[in-house]
């Protein structure tokens, strides 16, 4: 792991983040947890499989390390050597990664009995994080949840500095915002507030009644009752039947062959054509 800490993972307004900064973001929630347990279970059945001398078979081996490459685009052996260096691994370590996942799998109903009888030291443990982290998917998740983070503090940061020029414009004697820190745009903690932020302004009340402000007639909703006709001359003589001579729709159905239809649907999935009259209506309007 340590070959890959300082190799850039994305970039986001000019600040670049390296794997050293997505591991020590992942250190900081439960999902590293999940990472080193998935290990610890991993070692614990290789333990169990060479003392029972129940290890996967070549073909289970190879028939996973087919499913991992083909699921990841990795069809020659070429795009597989990439991959793997890339991220500071080697086919051993990947194998490994193969092996622990099968027992894993095997032993699913296992886990924590066959972590009791064969206990894995933090060592064993560190050894393999690396190829569990890229292999079962942990770091691009990791990546994926800490990009977001600092996509929305970087905006936030933006907001912010635009929203204290206004003020400083406004009130000339306050005094003008100090310069960013870039240390926060990598620390965990101030990531996570951000990110907090954004979310409680994007779900807050104010936000909540501009979307429905926003979408108030298309999220009307509608509950009507209809009969259907293959031919327009049908229908017109269906209403003239409810309208005129006080028929009810059930029986003017039941008269035509067909039946009534109970629909609830929102303005919006109405036809264009039909909204305005559909507003317009009382209930109980043909």
């Amino acid at each position: 792991m340590n070959a890959v800490l300082d190799t850039p993972v994305f970039s986001i307004n000019g600040t670049t983040y390296l794997w050293r900064d997505v591991v020590q973001f992942a250190q900081t929630n439960c999902e590293w947890q999940h990472l080193e347990e998935d290990v610890r279970r991993g070692i614990a059945c290789l333990k169990r499989a060479e003392k029972e001398e129940d290890g996967p078979s070549p073909d289970e081996i190879q028939a996973a390390a087919r499913e991992f490459r083909y699921e990841r685009d990795l069809v020659s052996a070429h795009d597989m050597s990439v991959w793997l260096e890339r991220r500071g691994l080697d086919v051993e370590a990947w194998t490994g990664y193969i092996r622990r996942a099968l027992l894993r799998r095997r032993w699913e109903d296992e886990l924590d009995h066959t972590c009791e009888t064969y206990p894995v030291a933090e060592e064993e443990r560190n050894g393999e994080l690396a190829a569990e982290g890229f292999c079962g998917g942990h770091f691009a998740r990791f990546c994926h949840d800490m990009a977001a983070r600092a996509a929305v503090f970087a905006r936030l940061a933006d907001e912010d500095a635009a929203a204290a020029e206004g003020s400083a414009a406004t009130s000339p004697e306050q005094p003008a915002p100090g310069p960013k820190a870039d240390d926060a745009k990598k620390d965990p903690s101030a990531l996570e507030t951000a990110y907090r932020r954004f979310a409680l302004e994007a779900v807050g009340d104010r936000a909540i009644r501009e979307q429905i402000a926003s979408h108030h007639l298309e999220w009307i909703r509608i509950h009507c009752r209809f009969v259907a006709f293959t031919e327009e001359s049908a229908a017109r003589e269906a209403a003239l039947c409810v309208r005129d001579d006080g028929l009810d729709l059930e029986e003017v159905a039941r008269d035509a062959g067909t039946s009534v239809r109970d629909v609830r649907l929102y303005l919006e999935e109405v036809a264009p054509g039909l909204r305005e009259r559909l507003l317009a209506a009382r209930a109980g309007e043909l």
